[in-house]
């Protein structure tokens, strides 16, 4: 038997040998003659245990044409999937966080307190979006000081912090500070025009 994980088992007999030449490891692969010590029951003596690199045994758990087969190829395609828009939403929050610090850098006006004027606006669209500011994700995860929150983000949560992010740098253009900021996004309801009845 080859275990992938606690919940996913491939039963291996002598079927094994057939798909090894298919996936080029046939000359590497270690094989180890099973001796525990005692036995119970019929059989087993002749029992080979295969050790197998994690990659090998997905390989071979991706060419089985069966069910567990098919459940295998969709759950790596949809980690694929998933992994590929991952790393699409990070290069544009990227892209969008430096936009983001060069109109914080354009619109503020210069003093020594300028740096923290940035973590001040990092802050609410954290808080906005995951209800914690920077400092207490990383305490959350056991993170260095400098270590880049956006990177503990769900793909669901960059994009919320790409919205707050362009909505921040609106409102700056027109005008608002730091505290007309944090009163808008907090309660903008109370910034919508009334309709008329």
């Amino acid at each position: 038997m080859i275990t992938l994980s606690n919940e996913l088992k491939i039963e291996v007999c002598s079927k094994l040998s057939r798909p090894l030449p298919k996936i080029g490891v046939s000359s590497k692969l270690r094989r180890l003659l099973a001796k525990s010590g005692e036995q119970t029951g019929r059989g087993g003596s002749n029992r080979i245990d295969y050790l197998l690199t994690l990659d090998t045994a997905k390989e071979m758990a991706m060419l089985e044409r069966n069910d567990m087969g098919k459940m295998v190829r969709r759950y790596f395609i949809e980690a694929e999937k998933r992994y590929r828009e991952l790393k699409i939403i990070r290069a544009r929050s990227k892209a969008e966080r430096r936009l983001f610090t060069d109109i914080l850098k354009e619109v503020l006006p210069e003093s020594p307190h300028k740096s923290w004027r940035y973590k001040q606006f990092t802050d609410l669209v954290y808080k906005h979006v995951t209800g914690y500011n920077a400092k207490q994700l990383r305490e959350m995860y056991d993170k260095p000081k400098d270590f880049n929150v956006r990177e503990l983000l769900t793909p669901q949560q960059l994009r919320e912090v790409i919205r707050y992010e362009s909505i921040i740098q609106g409102l700056i253009h027109l005008g608002q500070d730091y505290q007309g900021v944090k009163a808008i996004l907090d309660n903008p309801a109370a910034f919508l025009p009334e309709k008329s009845a």
